[in-house]
């Protein structure tokens, strides 16, 4: 049986499976030997050919082709309307993942029988089904797959947490887990609890989307770079022009590619006092080069200046407001045996990321610190969401969570006009305990209704409520005849209140509800 983790990321996708020998692998097509790919399709404008991945790249600024990328920060409300272009964010949505799934058919000779895609903790964090989500559902159910039976969502945080208890610890660590993941687009936090080093308990999640269409993490710090760049040499780069993202792209692949001598530069300067730091601050840090062969450089101050001001503040909101849960759920952060911080996603390459959480929390800003396992690498940071979501199809982790919201219903009361708040479920109770439906262990008879006070109580006020409102009805019926318009309104209510005493007066009381 295949099991596959699909994490279609901002930037980056990447597909895990359960390989020979208990071992995890990633898809790999197209020439590309890379555990991930780019989050990019591209339709030939002659023949409407579709390249996904490193192939739709190549040709992303021909005008031979019809070029997508950034489609998941664009799956929101307006997802099917198409604008200028050919076609929608749906539509190019649906054919990537189409594709994709469609090469590791080619590859294995086997169609996927479960799959678990990740996404970020923030399409969670409304009561309302996020519009991104919804979207996706459909996509995957257009391609033919049962979205019911073959189909699992996991937040990208716990599909991390998966992998480290699995491939780092092997399913040795029990304690808590402050997963920090900033990807592409988002910047979502997850508390978990581990157990028997293979039960994650999520506690808390906390997410942000951003208040602009490229998010709040690595894809919008790379957008403010390149306006940075155009204007300290002033290229006059239009955003969102051609030529802008051409040289967003330059400088993309110059982040990437002297990563670990950025790490070094951003260590030094986060370590060094505040003196220090200002003559560090102008060292050059990266050098980008642009279409036509001609050298920019990028200092220390400009890459830590832009992370504070498009990163910083999101992402300092998120790990205080995880710090106030460990204090309620009592969870000692001191302590790196049963406490451990695991960054993940691309853009927590840049140590601007760790360092942030490092001083919120109390660590050393450089240094050893037990508590931030080294084991996760740089190149496993990218590729721990997907390797976790397979983890996750094959059983290997059982995961579960408090639900944070509290469930019920709102209703009306007839007599004063307001709405009132029926609490049927606190929060913080085990998603696993309603997954279910629960019913009576036994008939219900006149005998046992006035056993229990709280059914009894249930059953009244719910006949009370249909009492009031068939009153109601029938008096809004005789004085329609009359046409008082509003004065009938009003007569109606005076008239229902003198009708019914007061023993059929509605006194909703949520404690005492089941």
């Amino acid at each position: 049986m295949a099991n596959i983790g699909f994490d279609w990321g901002t930037t980056t996708t990447s597909v895990s499976f359960l390989a020979e020998q208990n071992t995890f692998d990633y898809l790999r097509f197209g020439g590309n030997q890379l555990n991930t790919f780019p989050t990019i399709i591209a339709y030939g404008n002659e023949d409407s050919s579709r390249r996904i991945g490193v192939a739709a790249q190549r040709v992303m600024y021909s005008p031979q082709f019809d070029v997508y990328s950034n489609l998941k920060l664009k799956l929101n409300a307006t997802a099917r309307n198409k604008g200028s272009r050919q076609r929608s964010a749906y539509e190019a949505t649906r054919d990537f993942i189409g594709n994709t799934i469609g090469e590791y058919v080619y590859s294995h000779n086997v169609p996927p029988q479960k799959i678990v895609f990740t996404v970020p903790d923030s399409w969670g964090k409304d009561i309302f089904r996020h519009p991104s989500l919804m979207f996706l559902e459909q996509i995957i159910s257009d391609i033919g797959f049962d979205v019911d039976t073959q189909i699992s969502f996991c937040s990208e945080p716990v599909a991390a947490a998966a992998y480290y208890c699995r491939e780092i610890c092997q399913n040795e660590f029990s304690g808590s887990l402050l997963i920090v993941d900033m990807g592409g687009g988002t910047v979502d936090l997850t508390l978990c609890k581990v157990e028997s080093g293979n039960k994650i308990l999520v506690i808390k999640r906390c997410g942000e989307l951003g208040d602009t269409p490229i998010g709040c993490s690595g894809e919008a710090f790379d957008f403010e770079m390149t306006r940075k760049i155009s204007d300290a040499n002033n290229l006059n780069l239009v955003p969102n022009s051609p030529d802008f993202f051409k040289m967003k792209n330059s400088f993309e692949i110059s982040k990437i590619s002297d990563a670990n001598a950025l790490d070094n530069l951003l260590k030094n300067y986060y370590a060094a006092s505040e003196s220090d730091r200002k003559m560090l601050s102008n060292k050059k840090a990266l050098e980008v080069m642009d279409n036509n062969y001609m050298m920019y450089s990028v200092s220390i101050a400009d890459i830590v200046e832009t992370f504070d001001k498009i990163n910083r503040s999101v992402l300092e909101k998120c790990v205080k407001e995880m710090l106030d849960c460990c204090r309620d759920e009592k969870i000692s952060i001191e302590d790196p045996e049963s406490f451990r911080v695991i960054l993940t996603g691309g853009f927590s390459n840049l140590y601007c990321v760790e360092a942030t959480v490092r001083e919120i929390i109390g660590a050393p800003v450089c240094g050893k610190d037990p508590r931030f396992d080294s084991g996760i690498n740089r190149e496993s940071r990218s590729t721990a969401i997907a390797h976790g979501a397979a983890i996750i199809a094959n059983e290997e982790v059982n995961v579960d969570e408090r639900f944070q919201k509290d469930v019920g219903f709102f209703c009306f009361d007839v007599f004063d006009n307001n709405r009132k708040k029926v609490t049927l479920l606190k929060s913080n109770f085990l998603v696993k305990d309603i997954r279910e439906p629960i019913y009576f262990d036994r008939f219900l008879t006149g005998e046992s209704v006035h056993e229990d006070s709280s059914l009894t109580l249930f059953i009244q006020n719910f006949f009370k409520l249909l009492w009031v409102n068939f009153v109601r009805l029938r008096i809004s019926v005789m004085l329609w005849g009359f046409r008082l318009g509003v004065v009938k309104h009003f007569f109606c209510i005076a008239l229902t209140k003198m009708v019914l005493s007061a023993k059929y007066r509605l006194e909703f009381n949520e404690d005492n509800l089941p």
